[in-house]
C-alpha cells in the first residue's frame, strides 16, 4: 500500500512536469503525499474540489482516488470527465446544501476557489460542520493571507489568523478552563482568558470536532474528529488527574 502511494503520487508529479498538466503547484502534490499518509487511498469517498479551473485537479484526485465520487464547484460554465460540476458562489449556504445533499457527504473538501479571505473562511464555516466524521477539509493558496488583493494582510481577519484563532479554542481545557496553581492545584479562572475565548466568535461545533490542524506552505488541512472532543481532557480526566496528584 505504502509503495502504491509514493507511486500515485510520483506519476502525478512526473505527469505535472511533462506536461504542465494542472494548474495546481507541483509541490503541493508533495503536501497532498504527507496529509493522505494514513488514508486508505482506495476507499470509496466523495470528494468535492471548489475550483475547478480546467477539470485537470478532478482528473488527478481521480487517480489518487480510484474508487471515490468527485465532484466540482466553480463560477464559469465547464464540463469535467470525473464527474458534475455545479456552478455559483462558493459560499452560497443554498448551493452548498443542494451540492451536499446531492453528491455528499463528503470525505474530502479542497478549496481552491476564489482565495479571497471571506470566501474561504464563510465557506469553510458552513461545509466543515457537514463533512464525514474523519474527513478531511483542505485550504490551498493560503499565501493569499498576506495579500491585500484579497483581502489579506498580517494583522487582518485574514484566513491564516482565523486558523490560529482554530489553534487556540482547539487547546480549549487549558485555556478557557483555566490552570491549576500550586501547590494544591486547584482551578483559577483568568477572566481575560474567558473574555478572549468568546470574543472569537468561532461556531464551537466546529472547534469541538476538530482534532488537527496541518500547516504547510501555501496549504492548511483540517482534520475532523470521529467523535466531539475525540483527543480531549474531558472532566473527568481532569477529576481523575487530580485525584492522582493529591494522592
Amino acid at each position: 500500500m505504502e509503495k502504491n502511494k509514493k507511486s500515485i503520487f510520483k506519476q502525478i508529479k512526473k505527469l505535472w512536469d511533462n506536461q504542465k498538466y494542472s494548474s495546481k503547484h507541483c509541490v503541493y502534490w508533495d503536501i497532498y503525499e504527507h496529509i493522505f499518509s494514513g488514508y486508505d487511498l482506495n476507499k470509496n469517498v466523495n470528494i468535492l474540489e471548489i475550483g475547478v479551473d480546467t477539470g485537470t485537479g478532478m482528473e488527478l484526485l481521480q487517480k489518487v482516488f480510484p474508487n471515490a465520487h468527485i465532484c466540482g464547484l466553480d463560477i464559469r460554465e465547464l464540463t469535467s470527465t470525473v464527474g458534475n460540476v455545479w456552478i455559483g458562489d462558493q459560499k452560497d449556504p443554498k448551493l452548498l446544501d443542494e451540492i451536499t445533499l446531492n453528491e455528499g457527504p463528503f470525505d474530502i473538501v479542497i478549496d481552491d476557489g476564489s482565495h479571497i479571505m471571506e470566501d474561504q473562511i464563510k465557506t469553510f464555516e458552513y461545509l466543515f460542520p457537514k463533512i464525514n466524521p474523519g474527513g478531511i477539509y483542505i485550504v490551498e493558496d493560503t499565501h493569499t493571507s498576506y495579500w491585500k488583493s484579497y483581502g489579506g494582510g498580517y494583522n487582518t481577519d485574514s484566513f491564516i489568523n482565523y486558523t490560529k484563532k482554530l489553534t487556540d479554542l482547539i487547546n480549549y481545557w487549558s485555556w478557557k478552563k483555566g490552570y491549576q496553581s500550586l501547590p494544591n492545584y486547584e482551578w483559577t479562572v483568568n477572566q481575560n482568558d474567558v473574555n478572549m475565548y468568546n470574543s472569537y466568535n468561532i461556531n464551537p461545533e466546529i472547534f469541538i470536532n476538530l482534532n488537527c490542524i496541518s500547516s504547510y506552505p501555501n496549504i492548511v488541512a483540517f482534520f475532523k474528529s470521529n467523535k466531539e472532543w475525540e483527543y480531549q481532557a474531558n472532566d473527568s480526566f481532569i477529576e481523575d488527574d487530580l485525584l492522582y496528584r493529591n494522592n
